[in-house]
């Protein structure tokens, strides 16, 4: 495996291991289009519900609720932001009220004044943000986490 993903062109976020064994960062191959980027591959339809991960102590057992940034899910729940992008939201909080990142391939805004995120150029769809963890949160054990980035723990899938 190569050191860093030939989508993002960065060091490996949750690397997964495509039919094809081509690898790439799981939210790369999120924003792939059911192709692998290398090979034109066809990705299985079900493939991003159970990837095959390349390193399954990144994410494994249950995913526990802890400090950190989450987004609500489209279905109920939450989801932990990756590390990458949690750190980018800690260093632009506060310094303004709307910021750009890349998720899986697509801008998206995080605007923190109103908490929440979206894909730039397309507002309609709004996801709730939240910063867990700083204040004490007596209720933090009753949010109910999905998994990080749209990634199910092997629990869960």
């Amino acid at each position: 495996m190569e050191s860093c993903c030939a989508v993002c062109l960065e060091q490996y976020t949750y690397p997964v291991l495509l039919p094809c064994k081509h690898s790439f960062c799981y939210l790369c191959v999120k924003g792939l289009n059911g192709r692998c980027a290398l090979c034109r591959g066809d990705i299985p339809p079900d493939y991003l519900r159970n990837p095959v991960l390349v390193d399954k102590k990144e994410i494994a057992g249950d995913v526990v609720v802890e400090k950190g940034w989450y987004y609500s899910s489209k279905d109920g729940g939450w989801w932990k932001y990756d590390k990458v992008t949690s750190d980018e939201m800690d260093r632009q909080f506060g310094s303004q009220g709307q910021f750009e990142v890349l998720i899986a391939g697509h801008v998206y805004v995080i605007d923190t004044k109103n908490m929440v995120q979206f894909r730039k150029g397309d507002p309609s769809i709004k996801r709730k943000i939240v910063k867990r963890g700083d204040d004490g949160d007596d209720d933090i054990r009753y949010f109910k986490v999905k998994g990080i980035a749209g990634l199910y723990p092997p629990s869960r899938r």
